[in-house]
């Protein structure tokens, strides 16, 4: 299972350097949801840091990205801090975040819930969700190929991460999808109504 997890990390890694970077329409289902993000934002999960434009031009003034890969940190070639550490992991103070980005991570958490509580408390506006339902059909194929990499492929549907939030104090402020094509989905949920 480490083994199989290993080879398919390296090959994500691939991916993320030499196919990633070139088919935008990847991201085009956060860049055509997001709204303004005025303030400090963590990545968390972000990786090499591909949606960082998307989240400069957004209004993000500061961006932290936070990753358990270390390969995939040294890849990120625009401006923002990196941080090496798990998801669930509590770094920051209470309310010293003004967003909260997950962008194709929450599934590859190793304890998602126990992240999403961790930075309920670290932000101070709005966590932003973009996932794969797995209650649709393209979130299932998804977590068949991840689980078959070696991936802890935890998938939540859309509802579940909606009342995980609820539950954490949150007000939902918009919500979409979930995406023909990728079964993607896009949630924004606040401090403050």
């Amino acid at each position: 299972m480490v083994y199989r997890m290993k080879l398919s990390s390296s090959i994500l890694r691939i991916a993320y350097k030499r196919i990633f970077p070139h088919t935008r329409f990847l991201y085009s289902f956060i860049k055509n949801n997001i709204d303004e993000l005025s303030g400090d934002v963590v990545d968390l999960g972000g990786g090499a840091g591909l949606i960082h434009e998307i989240l400069s031009k957004r209004g993000a003034r500061y961006i932290i990205n936070i990753d358990i890969d270390y390969e995939l940190l040294r890849r990120v070639s625009v401006s923002s801090d990196k941080i090496l550490s798990s998801s669930h992991r509590k770094i920051l103070r209470n309310d010293s975040i003004d967003h909260l980005i997950l962008h194709d991570a929450l599934h590859h958490f190793d304890k998602p819930i126990e992240a999403l509580n961790v930075y309920m408390e670290i932000v101070s506006g709005c966590i932003h969700v973009v996932d794969f339902d797995v209650e649709k059909i393209g979130g299932k194929i998804i977590r068949f190929l991840e689980k078959i990499g070696g991936f802890p492929a935890n998938f939540y549907s859309m509802k579940k991460v909606m009342s995980i939030l609820d539950e954490g104090g949150l007000y939902l402020h918009k919500s979409n999808g979930p995406s023909k094509f990728f079964s993607q989905y896009y949630i924004k949920a606040c401090k403050t109504r």
